[in-house]
């Protein structure tokens, strides 16, 4: 189990570009992600509203997005990398 952890680590996309897991990061990961999906008018919605508009989300993962530097962000178009 340790070899396998160890091995996931190395070839661990996020690790490699030097993003560390974290609460407060993931949190902004991915309210990004929802605020890009429903657009910035997002805070009209109750909590009710917003729980089916997530629901029908597509799948979100991490993209990489080549600007001044390297970005890393979630999002729901995986397509466009």
């Amino acid at each position: 189990m340790l070899g396998t952890y160890v091995d996931a680590r190395k070839h661990d996309f996020l690790w490699q570009m030097g993003r560390r897991p974290g609460i407060y990061r993931d949190i902004l990961d991915v309210a990004e992600a929802i605020q890009e999906e429903l657009g910035p008018d997002i805070w009209g919605y109750s909590d009710k509203e917003l729980s089916r508009e997530i629901d029908h989300l597509g799948a979100i993962g991490f993209v990489g997005v080549q600007g001044s530097g390297q970005d890393i962000r979630l999002s729901t178009r995986i397509s466009d990398v």
